[in-house]
């Protein structure tokens, strides 16, 4: 955080809730190995011990830094916050990143003015060098695993589109946003079947529609269960559809993809097995959502973590990751109800400065969206024949 804000007052200190579960164990109650026990010497013993030991303090430290950040977030201004977005993060970009691919694909690029970072980029297999290129890239976890961040499919993209999902093994396709929005603004050319028992073709790629899966129990979010025949071979994927989070905006509450965000967490378990997120240029809505593992992680390494750290990583995997001041402030607010939802905090205070602030924030930018939505369509909003993401305006 700036240091303009370290000065400000905190609130009252705020209770961690523990639990300690006594052993019942023979070793618990004899202060040692049980007798009798079969290769298990003290030097393994105390090894084990301390491992557990070390274990326990990281855990400690980790929810302690998570309090502490917790803590400072609900005495922030939004207005600083949104102005720190403005000033020091929106036209942010890594001068070592590169974008060559991206300039040299414009004609698979949705908006002229979010290009796709080479470092990254998820290269199509089965292609030429110079035809290897989808507007896609590969955004690290700290945990080990990756996601796929991409834009909305065009028309002509859609079959680079299924080739990506299942060269990488792709299970789940989660979908930020929806086909049109606002006055008939294309958002994502329509890539699969919505109808049951329904089936396209694009290239060398059938994709047929299944079922409606009532699986995960959000509402807003539809589940489809996808066929995809690729060379003969049968592939399964489950498509997730979240349809309530505006473009450039970010949700007045976090519940809904809180909720998401874990169901996707529990049904991601193998290595091997990979997760799409896109919305329409799969920066905004995307990256925000894909930014949740690394907030929560940093934040536990270091309680004096900024969002402006966490966009800064997100941004060196994947070109203008969160794109708007109220999805900065959400990251914010998710993180908070994350941390009380793992019982790590209390409920907050929703008359707190931050939260009272945020409301306001998020409403008003969805109202200013929905006009300039409204005027895009009636314009095309189209610049030199490619069409613009609508960033230039973006004062809170």
């Amino acid at each position: 955080m700036s240091a303009d804000r370290s000065r400000v007052e905190q609130p009252n200190e705020r209770k961690v809730r523990t639990r300690r579960k006594a052993s019942t164990s023979p070793a618990a109650r004899t202060g040692g190995t049980p007798r009798g026990s079969p290769g298990v010497t003290d030097g393994t013993q105390n090894t084990v011990t301390k491992g557990t030991s070390d274990q326990k303090a990281l855990k400690s430290a980790e929810i302690a830094n998570k309090v502490a950040w917790s803590k400072k977030v609900l005495t922030l201004s939004c207005k600083t916050l949104s102005e720190e977005f403005n000033r020091r993060i929106k036209k942010y970009a890594d001068p070592k990143l590169t974008t060559i691919c991206s300039a040299k694909n414009e004609e698979k690029n949705r908006y002229a003015d979010v290009l796709c970072l080479d470092s990254t980029r998820v290269k199509l297999t089965g292609r030429k060098p110079d035809d290897d290129y989808i507007h896609a890239n590969w955004v690290s976890n700290p945990d080990g695993s990756r996601v796929i961040c991409t834009q909305g499919p065009l028309a002509e993209t859609i079959e680079d589109f299924w080739r990506m999902v299942v060269q990488n093994k792709v299970i789940i396709i989660l979908m930020l946003c929806q086909f049109y929005e606002g006055e008939d603004n294309e958002k994502c050319a329509q890539y699969f079947p919505t109808g049951v028992d329904e089936s396209k073709t694009f290239g060398a790629f059938k994709v047929s529609n299944l079922a409606s899966l009532s699986e995960p129990k959000i509402e807003g979010v539809a589940c489809t269960n996808l066929e995809i025949v690729f060379e003969k071979k049968k592939f399964r994927v489950r498509h997730v559809l979240m349809s309530s989070w505006p473009d450039q905006c970010a949700p007045v509450t976090s519940d809904k993809v809180l909720d998401l965000w874990k169901w996707l967490k529990s049904n991601t378990k193998k290595e091997d097995e990979n997760v799409v997120v896109h919305c329409s240029a799969g920066v905004g809505r995307t990256a925000t959502f894909a930014a949740i593992d690394i907030a929560a992680n940093k934040i536990g390494q270091k309680s004096s973590t900024s969002m402006m750290e966490v966009v800064k990583e997100m941004r060196s995997m994947r070109y203008q990751a969160v794109q708007s001041y109220v999805q900065y402030l959400f990251m914010h607010l998710i993180m908070l109800d994350l941390f009380v939802s793992e019982k790590i905090i209390d409920k907050y205070d929703p008359e707190s400065k931050f939260m009272k602030e945020y409301k306001r924030f998020a409403n008003r930018k969805i109202t200013k969206m929905a006009k300039k939505e409204a005027a895009m369509g009636k314009t095309g909003g189209k610049e030199g024949g490619k069409k613009i993401s609508m960033q230039e305006d973006d004062a809170p």
